[in-house]
Parts: structure tokens; C-alpha cells; sequence
């Protein structure tokens, strides 16, 4: 399910052992041995890994018609292609059984 660990980009290391996660908008303050708010991050000893790096888990073509942008060019496909985790928490998710799955952060370095 979850993809091999790999040290994370888009991060800075803190004086305290924290991490700061720069991928998203939320630049989640991460404490040692915590998680990010996507679930996909970890801090393992001051250093932010990644629990998704080439972990796909969903491709398919799809009507634009279910797309977020079913009014852009209605009637043509589009192929979707994601990861595990979220940054969001939307009411009504469709995806929520792979957007908010909880991944193992444990791991031997």
C-alpha cells in the first residue's frame, strides 16, 4: 500500500528537533516521531520522511462530468492519477477511504 521511505523534499530542520514541512499551504510544524496533517509525513530523529514516494493509488480515465472541473470542456475525459493523503478535510469526500488512510511510520533507517 504505502510506497518505500525516502527522505523527504520541501522541508527545513528546526533547532528543537521539529521539522517544518514547506509542501503544502498548512507548513505543518512536525514534532520528533510525529506526523504531518497529510498523514504522509513523518519525523524520524530531525529529518522528514515521505510515506508515499511512488505509491499510486488510484488511476483511471474519468468522465469530466465527476471532475471538480465538469464545466471545463464537458463531454471529454480526464485521467486521474493520486497518492494517499490529504491536506484537506472536505465534507462530502469522495475519496475519502485513500485520501485519509492511516499509514505505517515505522520504519528502520
Amino acid at each position: 500500500m504505502q510506497g518505500p521511505v525516502r527522505e523527504a523534499l520541501l522541508w527545513e530542520k528546526l533547532p528543537s528537533g521539529e521539522v517544518r514541512c514547506n509542501l503544502c499551504q498548512r507548513r505543518c510544524l512536525i514534532e520528533p516521531e510525529g506526523l504531518g496533517y497529510c498523514s504522509t509525513r513523518v519525523n524520524r530523529g530531525g529529518v522528514l520522511y515521505t510515506l508515499v514516494y511512488g505509491a499510486i493509488s488510484l488511476y483511471r480515465p474519468a468522465p469530466m462530468e465527476i471532475k471538480p472541473l465538469y464545466h471545463f470542456h464537458p463531454g471529454e475525459w480526464a485521467f486521474s492519477l493520486g497518492s494517499w493523503g490529504c491536506n484537506f478535510r472536505c465534507s462530502g469526500c469522495q475519496n475519502w477511504e485513500i485520501a485519509h488512510i492511516k499509514l505505517n511510520p515505522t520504519f528502520a533507517l
